[in-house]
């Protein structure tokens, strides 16, 4: 590679860069690539797990699987609209809410997607090496250490290797769950298919199910563009959006159903023996897959948890920063890795939606509708400069965000805290929707464009 091209498609080299503006003459890859990271990041235990759970909340496999499938399609679209800032702008996602927030006031917003990470590295490599118990015997804690540590791995390497992982993941995933789901129709739904819950019960068990698994696909909204930003700036906004939409809401939705239809078995333990169950001797594939997948997806948590301790300031390399948030992760997963597991990731997920709606409503108004789906930014070099236009904080972003997080406590409805609103309504959640509107309608209203009407992507340091 020549002194002016860092880094392209090498796969085992180590990517030099981190938050950075990515030059022209390094970008690479191509949309399928989206594709593939957010199928294989989501085909695994995790969302079997959140597909079974509409089966113990009582709504049969029909209304476990439309609730999911409900879910899946708003949170994807919020995930995909960040998805598609990515070529254009040429930068991870969070450094991107400096238009709005500051370069200072993003702290805050970087700051909780960074816990967000940790967390999710803590739920990964639980389920992950749950699995790997189950199907190996292995103790429990130095199973989570290997899997977090081969993580970490491919981790350090960076981009281009999480994007061979994934596609690598994404066909082995194909052929296999192909494989399952032919089992789980061949043996046919169990006694738990059928709904236990009727009338208004009914509706709000459908509601919390829907509500989270809102809450995990659109939980990888702050990540979104860190994987898209290598891509040539010229790639048409509406390809990386639907190329991540297919990925993400496909397997989410297949695991989901699956999940559903291995719950409605019934069988003790859960889903994991339900697989060997339906499988005899090819449980066992499926199970090195399941472990697998865990990986694939603990690589984009660590990646992008790095990415998001850089932005509100780590002082660290990326590799080091990515290497803190699995750290963390993986010390909290051998904390939380027994009875408590459902009850924290459930608590977990819905802190998680809290904050990241507004978030979404505010950024994609800056990007799409006050920047002209990117480019109207000024140089891209502004979004680095404390002192730059976008100045150090940006108070109406912040309130924006403030606000609507504010205004939706009284929605909220969880084991942790219940609103006033939210015991009216019988325990329904609604506050991600008003924290969504309200801050998307004041940042609407009282922001406006920064900086002149330089396109980014033109801009190479």
């Amino acid at each position: 590679m020549s002194e002016d091209v860092l880094y392209r498609d090498d796969v085992l080299v180590v990517e030099p860069h981190g938050i950075e503006h990515i030059k022209e003459a390094e970008r690479h890859g191509t949309v399928t690539g989206q594709f593939n990271v957010w199928f294989a990041a989501n085909m695994h235990l995790t969302t079997i797990v959140l597909g079974a759970l509409g089966i113990t909340l009582g709504l049969g496999f029909w209304g476990a699987a439309l609730s999911c499938a409900l879910g899946n399609l708003l949170g994807t679209l919020g995930n995909s609209a960040c998805a598609a800032m990515g070529p254009r702008l040429g930068m991870p996602q969070l450094p991107m809410s400096r238009s709005a927030f500051g370069y200072r006031g993003n702290y805050v917003p970087a700051f909780l997607a960074w816990l967000g990470y940790i967390g999710w590295v803590t739920v990964d490599n639980t389920l992950g090496s749950q699995t790997s118990q189950q199907l190996f015997g292995t103790p429990y804690v130095p199973t989570a250490l290997v899997l977090g540590a081969a993580t970490i791995a491919i981790t350090i390497y960076g981009y281009n290797l999480v994007h061979a992982w994934e596609r690598w993941l994404t066909r082995a995933s194909l052929v296999v769950f192909a494989v399952l789901t032919v089992f789980a129709l061949l043996h046919g739904a169990g006694p738990a298919a059928a709904p236990t819950k009727v009338g208004g019960q009914y509706w709000m068990a459908f509601l919390l199910e829907f509500t989270i698994m809102f809450s995990y696909t659109v939980s990888w909204a702050p990540y979104a563009a860190d994987y898209a930003r290598y891509l040539p700036s010229d790639t048409p906004i509406q390809r990386p959006f639907w190329y991540s939409f297919w990925g993400m809401f496909l397997s989410t939705t297949w695991t989901n159903a699956l999940g559903a239809l291995l719950g409605s078995l019934a069988v003790a333990g859960g889903v994991l023996p339900a697989m060997r169950m339906v499988t005899g001797s090819a449980a066992v594939v499926i199970y090195a897959v399941l472990v697998l997948g865990s990986i694939s997806s603990n690589t984009l948590n660590m990646y992008s948890g790095g990415m998001g301790g850089l932005t509100w300031g780590l002082p660290l390399r990326r590799s080091g920063a990515a290497f803190l948030v699995g750290a963390i992760g993986v010390v909290l997963s051998i904390l939380f890795g027994g009875p408590r597991f459902i009850k924290f990731f459930q608590g977990f997920l819905f802190m998680l939606v809290y904050w990241v709606t507004p978030w979404i409503a505010i950024i994609a108004i800056d990007f799409y509708v006050f920047h002209r789906q990117g480019l109207a930014y000024p140089d891209a070099r502004e979004f680095y400069r404390p002192d730059g236009v976008f100045g150090s904080v940006r108070w109406v972003g912040l309130a924006a965000f403030a606000i609507g997080v504010a205004v939706s406590v009284p929605f909220m409805a969880t084991d942790w805290y219940t609103g006033p609103l939210g015991k009216a309504l019988g325990g329904a959640d609604f506050s991600y929707i008003v924290s969504f509107v309200v801050a998307g309608a004041i940042y609407l209203a009282a922001g406006r464009p920064v900086g002149s009407l330089a396109a980014v992507p033109a801009q190479d340091d």
